[in-house]
């Protein structure tokens, strides 16, 4: 009965490692402003496409961050990160919905008028890692 226990332990243990430890890893450099366009990425014959939902951002408001690609993605992490001000980095959760990978969170609040956020994505996919950042504006 204990071995059953182990066996999704030590799977959950293999995916990790691999993720971070077993993938090639590849930063994608973009000039994309997520605020004003839907933003294609490649790198090779890996594309992305990323969708900021709604383009003006208020702290108080829901967003949404639609991702697809032309290749098939394993595991997407995202992380907002305070760059106008202190702020721990913050996980953003993706689901899978069909081909798409979609967050549905907000951003934290703040008393200025105006924070500067980096949205920094983690994307797995055959066995290589693609990073990137988009820097957000967000209004209060």
């Amino acid at each position: 009965m204990k071995t059953i226990y182990w066996v999704p332990i030590l799977l959950i243990s293999f995916l990790v490692v691999g993720f971070f430890f077993l993938s090639d890893e590849i930063f994608m450099d973009h000039k994309c402003n997520l605020k004003e366009t839907v933003c294609e990425i490649s790198n090779g014959d890996f594309k992305i496409s990323v969708e900021l939902g709604p383009r003006e951002v208020r702290s108080t408001e829901p967003f949404q961050l639609l991702l697809n690609s032309n290749q098939k993605i394993e595991i997407v992490k995202g992380y907002l990160i305070g760059l106008s001000f202190q702020h721990e980095p913050t996980e953003i959760l993706f689901k899978e919905s069909g081909e798409n990978f979609i967050s549905q969170d907000s951003f934290p609040i703040c008393t200025e008028n105006k924070m500067l956020w980096r949205y920094h994505l983690v994307i797995l996919s055959e066995g290589t890692t693609y990073k990137t950042n988009f820097d957000v504006e967000v209004f209060k």
